[in-house]
């Protein structure tokens, strides 16, 4: 979803670093692939560097050995690298700033779980984003580069509901028994919500079948390690359900507990809030629609573009957003 009047005052060409393309057909895409999306769609031109990409990568390779002779004239004005398996391991990233005069940038996605590593990666680009503002200290405090926080944020495209008929109580997708060590109060969470509520709970699906278990949940859980934000967050309002989540304070300011989401203190408050919410659905679906309203106005990935765009040029790219 672009607003209409979102036309590109300079047309950029972006080199994007990193992986766009799922290596199984119909699995989640790479979290960079948003960010060609979107760029593409506001009307800039963007090679993409990785795997499957326009430009094919499979193992070490550096930007004047093994990508520079491949542009064919492509002139880049930004270079992004984003954090991406495996194209990340293969990218020697320490010399890309000798041989370029373009603004370099580093996407830091997983913040909260390598925020040290990606501090020292950091040190080698002009800017750096981060998904995590709590880590903006950190991040100043051990790396050179420009820092700021660049949040998770959903695609409306893809992150909305599909029909209306909600049949289960709460749904949730992602890591938890797999990785008991990492994950033991998640997974004490999910456990005793199953034997309590009707629940749809998966640790690995297709993009097309979450879709499907969003769409026909009423409530989506999150907890968030460490009080940590994740991308289910924002993709869970999209999709116009409530969402009950652990609270934290990276999520100051962007959203109000009871307003646009429903924050839990433990596991009893979470259970208590759940039978709340399942009993009382007009409370549940206005909520939710607020959320909803909140995450396509202010924490899409056009708006994530758009301020990455005026941090590295100082200027503002698109037309005001008065479509929304």
């Amino acid at each position: 979803m672009i607003p209409s009047n979102a036309k590109p005052q300079r047309v950029l060409n972006i080199l994007l670093l990193g992986e766009i393309h799922n290596f199984i057909p119909g699995m989640y895409r790479p979290y960079l692939a948003f960010y060609y999306k979107y760029f593409k769609e506001l009307g800039h031109r963007v090679l993409s560097v990785c795997s499957l990409g326009d430009i094919r990568i499979n193992g070490p390779c550096t930007y004047q050995q093994h990508i520079l002779p491949y542009l064919k004239g492509f002139q880049p004005d930004l270079i992004i690298f984003g954090e991406s398996y495996p194209f990340s391991q293969y990218f020697q990233y320490q010399s890309l700033r000798q041989s370029i005069r373009v603004p370099t940038v580093f996407i830091s996605i997983d913040t909260l779980f390598r925020h040290r590593e990606h501090a020292r990666i950091g040190n080698y680009f002009d800017f750096v984003f981060i998904s995590d503002r709590d880590f903006l200290g950190y991040f100043r405090q051990n790396c050179r580069s420009k820092t700021f926080c660049l949040p998770y944020a959903c695609d409306p495209d893809v992150h909305r509901s599909q029909f209306a008929n909600e049949i289960t109580d709460l749904a949730f997708i992602g890591t938890a028994w797999s990785r008991p060590i990492y994950y033991q109060d998640r997974i004490q969470y999910l456990n005793e919500f199953q034997k309590l509520f009707h629940c749809d709970f998966h640790e690995t699906t297709t993009e097309a079948e979450a879709v499907q278990i969003y769409s026909k949940a009423k409530i989506i859980f999150n907890f968030g390690p460490f009080n940590g934000v994740n991308a289910r967050i924002f993709e869970a309002m999209s999709y116009g359900k409530l969402l009950l989540t652990n609270r934290t304070n990276s999520l100051k300011g962007y959203f109000e507990d009871l307003i646009h989401l429903v924050f839990y203190r433990d596991l009893p408050d979470a259970i208590r809030l759940t039978r709340f919410f399942l009993n009382h659905p007009l409370e549940r679906r206005q909520i939710a629609a607020r959320g909803q309203s909140q995450v396509w106005k202010k924490h899409t990935f056009y708006h994530r573009v758009v301020y990455l765009l005026l941090k590295v040029f100082g200027t503002t790219i698109y037309a005001n957003n008065r479509g929304r």
